[in-house]
């Protein structure tokens, strides 16, 4: 069985930071972690100090962190000292909390608003070069070392990433508009300062709770996501705990624009047992004001958690939405709500402790493009949400999937369902609320061919049960 480098007896320094129990009470070792330690690390999570983060991270002189360039190196120190400040361990290349790599920088040519005035694009004081004739830049890495003896060579990854697209005159990784007035750092606040910060608040929190758990917690920042998600992709093909030890990975990029939209949490279906899901769900129930609404598959591969997502690793992404200022030099802390990220980093920090707890290892769930199941079944559709449920007569632990598509040829083809149709039932299996696509996968895996294959559904206001003989 594959094992961290670092065994927890090696590491005094860590022993320390997780106090471990003695020896004569190895129950306590094992044990779930302690609720009052889940209570006082969730209290400390508040939005003045993610908003000191925020302030640091965009700091004019730290020229918008893009990466290659001596901001973005200037950033990725500052949080590496804080990791170590906060006794995380140094996993990294040379036992450092840092990952180097090298990589192709994206030149974006694409003509954005404001490209055409060349006055507005050009610098107004000197720019900084990049800082090798090769472009590289660093993942920063913190491990927090679980207490179980058998599961604490698993991780649950928590992940932000820290660069962002410079300063006019620089290398164009996306840069929208020019200079506004003598303002010509594009400093991102909320793409990504305030994932970064949320990401710093929630290992405080482990930290000085001193909050336990049976699995490890790997804190992961990440460079080169705007030249496109590259230091993700490093750190997939060259992992410091093996991919077939991370549990989850929970991805936080853009969670603090003052607008009032919810927040997406997409991907909370990748994993089986429907526990990325539940995980989220409980600890909304502990975060009040916190709104967002679930997605099941994280389709879109515009952020780190895609990497994952592509090496097998159940993956979600927490992300509060598009604005006007998104890659603008106006994507500054004035733009940013301290309150919004505070919640999102309590959500996010009760969903870790709920997964680095978990009694059974999750395996990673697939969407095959083909529709919203890992399956054949072959629809594509979103769960009921719980009005859904009342209107239709369905018992709240009951749910369903209302469906968007049918793919051609596919058994839901075959048995006649249609778009609008909800499906309440597949091959004898009732679908439940927060497992509605691992219990259509799992009735789908009841269809032997040349055997009927039942399918229940809602159809407008009528219950109806279809029927489709399996091909052989």
């Amino acid at each position: 069985m594959p094992q961290l480098r670092y065994p927890l007896a090696a590491v005094s320094a860590v022993a320390i930071l997780v106090s471990i129990a003695p020896s004569a009470s190895p129950r306590t070792e094992t044990s779930p972690t302690e609720p009052a330690a889940v209570a006082r690390g969730l209290e400390s999570i508040v939005s003045d100090d993610v908003m000191r983060s925020v302030q640091t991270l965009t700091q004019d002189d730290w020229e918008g962190r893009l990466a290659g360039h001596p901001g973005c190196k200037k950033a990725g120190d500052w949080i590496g000292k804080r990791f170590e400040q906060l006794g995380l361990e140094a996993i990294g290349d040379n036992d450092t909390h840092f990952q180097v790599f090298n990589f192709q920088r994206r030149n974006d040519r694409r003509r954005r608003p404001g490209d055409d005035d060349k006055k507005k694009r050009q610098p107004k004081r000197p720019v900084s070069k990049p800082h090798s004739t090769t472009p590289t830049s660093r993942n920063v890495v913190g491990l927090l070392r679980g207490t179980d003896p058998k599961l604490r060579d698993e991780v649950v990854v928590v992940g932000a990433h820290y660069d962002h697209v410079g300063r006019v005159g620089q290398w164009n990784a996306g840069q929208r508009g020019g200079a506004d007035g003598a303002d010509d750092t594009f400093n991102g606040a909320d793409d990504n300062a305030s994932g970064t910060s949320a990401l710093l608040e929630i290992a405080e929190a482990f930290v000085s709770a001193k909050v336990k758990t049976r699995r490890s917690v790997l804190f992961l920042c990440f460079s080169a996501e705007e030249h496109g998600l590259l230091g993700s992709k490093w750190y997939c093909d060259h992992p410091i705990v093996p991919l077939d030890k991370t549990v989850a990975m929970i991805n936080l990029d853009m969670v603090g624009h003052k607008h009032k939209k919810p927040f997406d949490v997409v991907g909370v279906a990748h994993a089986s047992g429907g526990v990325l899901r539940t995980a989220v769900q409980n600890a909304m129930k502990r975060v009040p004001g916190f709104k967002a609404e679930l997605g099941d598959w994280a389709k879109r591969g515009d952020s780190d958690h895609a990497s994952f997502i592509k090496a097998r690793v159940p993956a979600m992404f927490f992300f509060s939405g598009m604005h006007k200022v998104y890659h603008t030099v106006n994507d500054e802390p004035r733009t940013i709500s301290g309150r919004r990220i505070e919640r999102v980093s309590r959500v996010v920090f009760l969903t870790t402790v709920e997964l680095a707890n978990l009694k059974k290892t999750p395996t990673y769930v697939h969407w095959d493009g083909s529709g919203d199941q890992g399956g054949s079944l072959g629809i594509s559709g979103q769960a009921l949400s719980r009005a859904a449920l009342r209107k239709h007569r369905l018992r709240s632990r009951n749910g369903g999937i209302l469906v968007r598509d049918v793919r051609p040829g596919s058994l839901a083809a075959k048995a006649g369902v249609k778009a609008k149709d909800i499906v309440i039932a597949v091959g004898g299996i009732k679908i439940t609320r927060g497992r509605e696509f691992d219990r259509v996968d799992a009735g789908v895996k009841r269809a032997k061919p040349g055997r009927v294959f039942r399918i229940k559904i809602i159809r407008g206001e009528s219950r109806k049960t279809l029927k489709v003989t399996v091909p052989k």
